[in-house]
């Protein structure tokens, strides 16, 4: 990424977090980039498409802060808490800090909802990474960890928008998480204590 389109992007986040995507305007953004309308324009051609590099750039940085702890890490019980901490809880801390968060993560366009579900696919792939090393125990139990990916992704992304608070948010993660470990036997006969989601 360009200098020129990081300070765009910075430029989005902050502005539509702070006064939601309607209210901004493509100048409110290069005043916010100090950079000229011309240049901004030759970089993204409407603010709809900055917002959709804003949603690329938030997962770009989940992703990445994800990669970065799993080698620290042992067991997938642990490897889930990275997985969840980077992703889902990252994006409710998100959601929660602004009053127009979720006018970006919810999608409001169809555009929109199209990067957010790369998003989904990217962690569902990651997900599934972290489960491949697991795949005869998941299958044993008539799943492939294909599936079991899926259902992880799916029932955890809608974990941020239904928890009543935090801590909620956590339980419900710790619950998939559980549900998944005592499905494959994992903890159990691993010996393996189970963390909580931090």
């Amino acid at each position: 990424m360009t200098d020129t389109r990081k300070n765009i992007v910075d430029a989005g986040l902050q502005l539509f977090f702070r006064y939601g995507v309607k209210r901004t305007t493509m100048n409110d953004l290069a005043v916010q980039a100090e950079i000229s309308r011309p240049t901004l324009y030759s970089v993204f051609s409407s603010k709809e498409d900055v917002a959709r590099a804003v949603i690329q750039a938030i997962a770009d940085r989940n992703i990445a802060a994800t990669e970065a702890e799993l080698p620290t890490v042992q067991g997938l019980s642990n490897k889930l808490d990275v997985a969840f901490k980077h992703s889902q809880v990252a994006l409710y801390k998100l959601i929660r800090s602004s009053p127009h968060a979720d006018d970006v993560l919810s999608g409001f366009n169809a555009a929109a909802k199209e990067e957010i579900a790369k998003g989904n696919e990217r962690f569902r792939a990651l997900v599934e990474n972290l489960l491949t090393t697991h795949e005869s125990e998941v299958r044993s139990v008539g799943i492939s960890h294909k599936k079991l990916a899926d259902f992880i992704q799916n029932s955890a992304s809608g974990y941020k928008n239904r928890a009543k608070n935090m801590a909620h948010l956590k339980e419900l993660l710790d619950s998939l998480k559980a549900l998944v470990l005592s499905s494959e036997g994992h903890d159990a006969s691993s010996g393996a204590r189970p963390h909580r989601v931090q």
